[in-house]
């Protein structure tokens, strides 16, 4: 039987579980559920958390089959899925978590910069983390990571200085055709 780990009230504690598809996730959520009695709509309501961390998730995709069912996930503010093996985000997982301010998508296979720009429909984002995965030794990382993301406040731990914002918009200036090739520059 797999048990959640002890948790906070409100935070759905499922790291080190050993999740690697969708029926271990389906199975750990309705275990949690189960076993904290969160049955009843006060209980969805008061969610604030998904901890996923420390797994084998290479795909978010069948998230909605496994969260939708048991939880209202347009509550929770923070999302944790760090330490597994995503090398992609589907665009899906902002419509399942409207709400989140915080995602950790550290220590993962994340390597390229298109799948970071699939997560600028989480607009009330204000802290990220992506280190550790192969995407952050791109030069353009951390500029292309201010730009889709105006409001974010941390990134990867660390505060967002005004500095770092002037630098991007330069950035942004040099390389615009490129963020932006549907525009007309003429």
């Amino acid at each position: 039987e797999i048990m959640s780990n002890t948790s906070a009230a409100g935070v759905v504690d499922l790291t080190f579980m050993d999740i690697s598809k969708e029926s271990d996730l389906v199975q750990c959520v309705t275990e949690y559920m189960e076993n904290s009695g969160g049955g009843s709509p006060k209980k969805k309501k008061s969610l604030k958390a998904i901890r996923l961390g420390n797994n084998c998730i290479s795909t978010v995709q069948y998230f909605s089959v496994a969260f939708t069912p048991l939880l209202d996930t347009s509550n929770i503010m923070w999302l944790d899925l760090s330490f597994n093996q995503l090398e992609k985000i589907d665009e899906s997982l902002s419509q399942l978590f409207p709400n989140l301010t915080t995602l950790y998508l550290h220590a993962n296979q994340i390597s390229k910069l298109s799948t970071i720009k699939k997560l600028i429909s989480f607009t009330q984002l204000r802290s990220l983390t992506l280190y550790g995965n192969p995407v952050e030794e791109n030069k353009h990382y951390r500029n292309l990571v201010l730009y889709c993301f105006p409001n974010l406040q941390q990134l990867d731990f660390c505060v967002i200085t005004a500095g770092q914002r002037d630098k991007m918009v330069c950035w942004s200036q040099v390389y615009r055709k490129s963020l932006n090739p549907d525009e007309d520059y003429n």
